[in-house]
């Protein structure tokens, strides 16, 4: 186990950078490997910062960065390969060594709070969260908490979303021993309509439910404006405003307008009524 310590500082804007300035990010994870470590502007894509851990503490310097959503990307060595990438080897190509990935998003709010701390979404040695990240689907991430109430706001939507994760998984899991089942005593039908629900990454009743608790937490805080940047992110077409129907009719112009811009209709006065 080693003690990372992360310490991201910049420039706030027109403002010099003196200590009312410093932000800092500390964990304790479970990575014994030299990592790069990579901060994004999530809503833009854009590269923030990029360095490299190579012993216990690091600090960590960038320009200003404004209050929104942020994710940060470690990636370290790895020497297990998938099958396709041995596939790649096996014919000669050439391919840049590859590597495990974490990540995590974390809201930013630099006048809320300066210390944040990063965890892993559940406790996990190396070994287990290597075995993890080489899966095809984990709820495995970072988790960047603060004392921040937008990054707790944040973080109370995304454990919400990770509950509902949790419970698709398990229900996969009985689903698949259904179609195995199914298989074996040759019920066709029965298999099919198994493979259906199987065949995409929601199983369609958990997924309803994911979107009542949504709804139910969005209505709750509303007038926030994380709150209001997670329903713009999640309104994306007009399936998405018959699933969200009760959430926008509550929402004040200025949020329907955005999304009627985003989803190119500015007419969506059928929704209200």
């Amino acid at each position: 186990m080693r003690k990372i310590l992360f310490w991201l500082l910049w420039l706030l804007l027109n403002v010099g950078c003196d200590n009312a300035d410093i932000i800092s990010l500390e964990g304790d994870l479970p990575i014994d490997d030299t990592v790069l470590v990579d901060i994004y502007d999530f809503s833009k894509g854009k590269l923030m910062y990029s360095d490299t851990l190579i012993s216990a503490s690091l600090k960590l310097t960038c320009d200003s960065m404004p209050a929104g959503l942020y994710q940060m990307v470690m990636s370290w060595n790895r020497d297990i390969l998938h099958p396709q990438e041995l596939k790649y080897f096996a014919r000669g190509e050439t391919l840049d060594r590859p590597k495990f990935s974490l990540g995590g998003t974390f809201w930013l709010a630099p006048t809320e709070a300066r210390e944040h701390r990063v965890l892993l979404s559940r406790p996990l040695v190396q070994a287990e969260l290597e075995e993890e990240l080489l899966k095809d689907r984990t709820d495995v991430s970072l988790k960047i908490i603060s004392n921040g109430e937008s990054n707790m706001l944040y973080n109370e939507y995304i454990d919400l979303v990770r509950e509902h994760q949790l419970l698709n998984q398990q229900e996969r899991n009985r689903l698949t021993e259904k179609l195995y089942a199914y298989n074996e005593m040759n019920q066709l039908d029965s298999s099919n309509s198994v493979y259906a629900e199987l065949k995409a990454a929601w199983i369609p009743s958990v997924k309803a439910k994911l979107n009542a608790a949504e709804i139910g937490f969005f209505k709750k805080y509303h007038d926030n404006d994380v709150v209001d940047f997670l329903i713009y992110s999640q309104i994306n077409t007009t399936q998405d405003l018959d699933i969200y129907k009760s959430l926008y009719d509550s929402l004040d112009q200025r949020l329907k307008s955005a999304i009627a811009r985003k989803i190119g209709n500015s007419d969506l006065r059928s929704f209200s009524k």
